[in-house]
């Protein structure tokens, strides 16, 4: 059986995330906090993967326990949700 995907976040390629993000009044979004299996990962650095009109992909640095890991969100701007991609088994 094929699968449809209505929307660009609800493929099996991504996993919808809690982000804690600043939105500033011209528009700027920052993201802060990031949930991942459960755990609260501080945003330390990021820069904008890409940018168009439904939505902003961020590659960040953020600290998982003592570790830093890259990651990568996607904010979808209708939608307001935020996504990462879902790691291999």
């Amino acid at each position: 059986m094929q699968q449809v995907s209505y929307n660009n976040h609800d493929i099996r390629k991504v996993s919808v995330v809690p982000v804690i993000a600043s939105f500033d009044s011209e528009g700027h979004i920052k993201p802060l906090y990031v949930r991942i299996n459960g755990l609260s990962c501080k945003v330390l650095s990021y820069w904008i993967k890409s940018t168009f009109i439904n939505f902003v992909a961020f590659n960040c640095m953020v600290q998982v326990g003592e570790l830093e890991k890259p990651v990568t969100l996607t904010y979808f701007i209708d939608e307001t949700i935020w996504t990462m991609p879902n790691t291999p088994n």
